[in-house]
């Protein structure tokens, strides 16, 4: 029997992540200033991400109502979509840890972005007509890059 190969993610830290994004305005710099919207492993957080990204960098702080209307506007909210993010705000007990749920997302979405590397070179050493050492030198720049970050976003 085939085991299930798991996505490496973990759901409750990025929800307590949005959740005190939507709380405090120094967490939601915190957020948007360390990560990107491909951390988060499912597109409701990523969607959510990047509705508060673009409310910050239109001076707009990110709430539940302000990301709410941004979801809708972006033609993405759902029904139920306000109680899903009044429900993440409810579930974050504390903000103060949220450096260590920052860096638990960090650390899951380098693993996924490390699988992919790897599997898109072991399909390329597949193809007899792809150059070798044009594969391990794009894994190596790939890999070398996993690290690099870049952030625009500039407190409110």
């Amino acid at each position: 029997m085939e085991e299930l190969e798991l996505i490496p993610q973990d759901i409750e830290a990025e929800r307590s992540v949005i959740g005190a994004a939507l709380l405090r305005p120094e967490c939601a710099f915190e957020v948007l200033s360390s990560l990107q919207k491909d951390d988060f492993s499912g597109s409701v957080h990523m969607h959510i991400y990047e509705a508060m990204e673009g409310l910050t960098k239109e001076r707009i702080m990110p709430d539940i109502v302000t990301v709410n209307s941004r979801l809708e506007a972006l033609h993405v909210a759902a029904p139920g979509t306000i109680e899903y993010l009044s429900g993440l705000t409810v579930e974050t007990i504390t903000t103060k840890n949220i450096k260590s749920h920052i860096d638990i997302i960090r650390e899951k979405s380098k693993r996924r972005r490390l699988k992919e590397i790897c599997a898109r070179a072991i399909s390329e050493t597949s193809e007899p007509e792809n150059d070798i050492d044009g594969i391990a030198n794009g894994l190596c720049n790939a890999i070398y890059d996993l690290d690099r970050r870049k952030s625009d976003v500039k407190p409110l």
